[in-house]
């Protein structure tokens, strides 16, 4: 059996607090995120471009 890392994206942090405005960064709507968002999920879980991605994004669970 191989074990895989787990990430949790389900706590406040900076991606899902953002404040709303008229056009939001992070959010389409209320319900679904935009590709920078989703690029910052994929950067994080592939640990790329980390730099990009807000320290408070994202944690692996052990």
């Amino acid at each position: 059996m191989q074990v895989t890392a787990v990430w949790d994206f389900s706590v406040y942090n900076t991606i899902t607090t953002e404040s709303v405005k008229d056009v939001m960064e992070n959010y389409a709507d209320n319900s679904h995120y935009t590709k920078r968002a989703d690029n910052s999920l994929l950067n994080r879980i592939l640990a790329y471009k980390e730099n990009e991605v807000s320290v408070d994004f994202g944690v692996l669970v052990t």
